[in-house]
């Protein structure tokens, strides 16, 4: 369904486009008549048709349009050729009543006959789209769709049905065996220049002269047409069907039927269709005279007219919506006073050659109009290739090397939308209680290029866990991810009194859940005096991304080894997420933004949203004491976030930068680093801090304390590093209404040029200023 939305969308916008172009060559059409006219509309509607089989373009400064949300990656959705049955052209008035005539026979139209519509329609078969960005979603634009395909289905299944049932008909075709017209055939086709033999048929039920084939043209001549023509009338018949052989008008007339089946809904494409056919025969008998010479002129127009005047079988409509509701028979009579006053005018194609300028003008012209008003696509980096560490898409990249640079993690799916490299859906009805914890990006990470995962949670069961289940998604088979691999066994750590645990060993099995069909995946745990531990994945693919959600899993405590159920979906609530899968355009009862949530800052974009959440402009170094210290990690950490890892107990919202020495240049041990915190308000409670001195660096003072009763450390997640004799010590400061901390893990050595140069960066003006709304 997202991708026929996504298709919709596109060629809605091309539509537009398309209507320009189509109206300017109207315009061109009705305004300038002239000898020149005939020769330059075919080129004209032929750009016209790129534009309508080409709709999304690469990029270019000309184009206007914008970008298609969920079109990625450089294939826009293909349409496929027509079949050998459906890739035909039939008359309208035999074949494909409701069509408009004309779509893929070119015939002579020396009489009422008219050109097979329909031919060669054939259902457009879209890609799957392999890029980043998600289409729009909506009940309208479902509704929209589905009304798309319906049509395009229709308007294919009657122009089959025309190709097959004209191609019935023709098998009643008798070949014309006279050696005298074979010959004369032959002898025009060598003038055309023609390479491929044309062959020549008679049939009873055809009124005028015609031609049909894509592969293997032929000309169909009304029964006893041959034997009772002079030679120069069938020299003029034979001649003009040549001519829409050598021009391919043959082909073109399905790709023009191929267009008005996609754009339907478009009222400007039929009249253009309706206009192409009648401008190719115009531009057909100006072909033949440039054969015959203007001497012949009189002669060809006396053909034209006799037989127009032909008694045969008429039109028949059994589709009346496809009609335009101008009356046929004049229109008809119109066509035909335009191509007598062609033939009255005409003039040999030398007596144009300062006009071809202007016509290459003219075309170069419509080929920038093409690249003005055409969709543009996203560059294959920009939609395959999964965005480098160096920069968010869309944004500058904060110069940010992260210990594990391919292992992201975010507050808000929109955040993880913009780095990973392909859209998919999400669940949009949680079991209650339950809520968006975090998400994370994984790139080039182990046997999957990309592995996106997220995590949902239901608040704390106990001081030690929470309840919460698992959503992982990849482009690859996550059925792998879950298999024993050799020379990394997986085990899980259990009490003493347990055993020893085995290797985890995985059981594969064929499952629907809501309707789903996929793998259910038994993880299995197994000890040496316990009782085996179970978890349960169900894996399932859905166009052409995988799904893994992780539902259920049996644990326990480390020490105690009391049972836990870290994960505990009931069925009803498995499949109550299963059903709910929607593309994150279509949520409506889940929340995803991550409000009030800590986020880490990768690119500008994030700094931004930082820069509102704290109300003023942040200090932030890349480097300190002349690049010895590096930036290592950026987040915007909020104090009621209850799922923020963060060591220390803020007070209030505030941005967290670390700064570490390069591994090829340390600075005392690898461990070593400072952590700064810019707030609005308090960091901690100074007064249940040891404060040990006060300094003054450029005329503000600044508070050393420790925490020897983990106060501001309340988890004691760094007390492993004092109990192996790393130094602490926290500097706070004030300047102008903003709150600075920065704590220091050993750096004994340079804590004061280090401290001085951190309260220096916050006096200056950027500091201070107020972020934007």
């Amino acid at each position: 369904m997202r991708m026929l939305e996504t298709i919709v969308l596109l060629l809605l916008q091309a539509s537009i486009g398309s209507s320009a172009l189509i109206a300017l060559v109207l315009l061109v059409r009705r305004w300038r008549e002239g000898p020149m006219l005939p020769r330059m509309l075919p080129l004209l509607w032929l750009l016209v048709l790129v534009k309508l089989l080409v709709p999304a373009l690469p990029a270019t400064p000309l184009q206007l349009m914008p970008h298609v949300a969920g079109l990625s990656g450089p294939s826009s959705p293909a349409l496929q050729e027509p079949s050998s049955a459906g890739a035909v052209t039939a008359s309208a008035e035999q074949a494909a009543p409701g069509l408009p005539e004309g779509a893929g026979l070119a015939s002579a139209d020396f009489s009422d006959s008219a050109s097979p519509a329909g031919a060669g329609l054939h259902p457009a078969t879209p890609m799957q789209q392999a890029s980043g960005e998600a289409a729009a979603g909506g009940a309208w634009l479902r509704i929209a769709a589905f009304a798309w395909l319906a049509g395009l289905i229709a308007l294919s299944s009657i122009g089959l049905f025309a190709a097959l049932r004209f191609r019935h008909r023709l098998k009643q075709a008798i070949p014309v065996t006279e050696s005298a017209v074979l010959r004369q055939l032959d002898a025009l086709s060598g003038q055309l220049g023609l390479r491929r033999r044309v062959r020549l048929y008679e049939h009873a039920d055809r009124s005028g002269p015609c031609v049909y084939g894509l592969m293997r043209p032929a000309i169909y001549l009304p029964a006893g047409f041959a034997v009772e023509a002079d030679p120069r009338q069938l020299s003029h018949v034979l001649l003009h069907e040549l001519t829409h052989v050598k021009r391919n008008d043959l082909p073109l007339g399905a790709l023009w039927s191929l267009a008005a089946a996609i754009y339907w809904f478009n009222p400007l494409v039929w009249l253009a269709l309706r206009s192409v056919k009648a401008d190719r025969e115009v531009a057909c008998d100006a072909g033949v005279l440039d054969l015959l010479g203007m001497q012949e002129r009189t002669a060809y127009g006396t053909t034209l007219l006799q037989l127009a005047r032909r008694p045969g079988p008429r039109p028949h409509f059994a589709l009346p919506f496809a009609r335009f509701p101008r009356k046929r028979g004049k229109r008809k009579l119109d066509e035909l006073k335009r191509r007598i006053g062609m033939i009255a005018s005409f003039r040999e194609a030398s007596s144009y050659r300062l006009s071809y300028p202007a016509l290459a003008l003219a075309v170069a012209a419509g080929l920038a109009l093409i690249l003005t008003i055409s969709v543009p696509l996203r560059s294959s980096a920009a939609t395959e290739a999964p965005p480098t560490s160096e920069a968010g898409r869309g944004s500058e990249s904060l110069g940010i090397t992260r210990i594990m640079d391919d292992f992201k993690w975010f507050s808000s799916l929109d955040r993880l939308r913009v780095h990973a490299s392909f859209d998919f859906k999400v669940p949009d009805a949680l079991p209650e209680g339950y809520k968006l914890s975090y998400l994370n990006l994984q790139q080039a990470w182990q046997i999957n290029p990309e592995l996106s995962t997220i995590t949902y949670e239901s608040g704390k069961t106990s001081d030690t866990y929470r309840r919460e289940f698992v959503l992982k998604v990849s482009k690859e088979d996550l059925r792998n991810e879950y298999k024993e691999k050799p020379g990394s066994e997986l085990r899980t750590s259990a009490p003493a009194m347990w055993g020893e645990a085995a290797p985890i060993t995985f059981r594969h099995e064929p499952a629907t859940f809501a309707g789903i069909p996929g793998t259910l995946v038994t993880q299995i745990q197994t000890y040496a005096w316990h009782l085996p531990e179970h978890a349960k994945t169900f894996v399932w693919e859905d166009g052409g991304i995988w799904y893994a959600l992780e539902y259920f899993s049996e644990n326990h405590s480390r020490e105690e080894g009391l049972p836990q159920h870290w994960k505990n979906l009931s069925d009803a609530q498995r499949d109550q997420v299963l059903r709910s899968f929607v593309w994150p355009d279509q949520l409506q009862r889940t929340d995803y933004s991550g409000e009030g949530q800590s986020f880490p800052l990768y690119d500008t974009d994030d700094l931004a949203d930082a820069r509102r959440s704290l109300g003023f402009e942040p200090a932030l170094p890349r480097a300190l004491l002349k690049d010895r210290l590096r930036i290592r990690d950026a987040r915007m950490m909020f104090r009621d976030d209850q799922y923020a890892d963060d060591p220390f107990h803020i007070l209030s919202d505030a941005l967290r930068t670390t700064y570490r020495a390069p591994s090829e240049k340390p600075i005392g041990d690898l461990n070593a680093e400072v952590v700064f915190y810019q707030s609005r308000g308090p960091l901690a409670d100074e007064e249940k801090l040891l404060s040990s001195s006060r300094i003054w660096i450029q005329g503000l003072e600044v508070t050393s304390v420790m925490d020897p009763t983990s106060n501001f450390n309340p988890y004691g997640i760094d007390k492993g590093f004092q109990d192996l004799g790393y130094s602490h010590r926290y500097y706070f400061w004030e300047h102008e209404g903003l709150h600075y901390l920065a704590f220091f893990r050993d750096l004994d050595e340079v804590q004061p040029e280090l401290l001085r140069e951190l309260v220096i960066k916050t006096l200056e003006p950027a500091a201070s200023q107020p972020g934007p709304e």
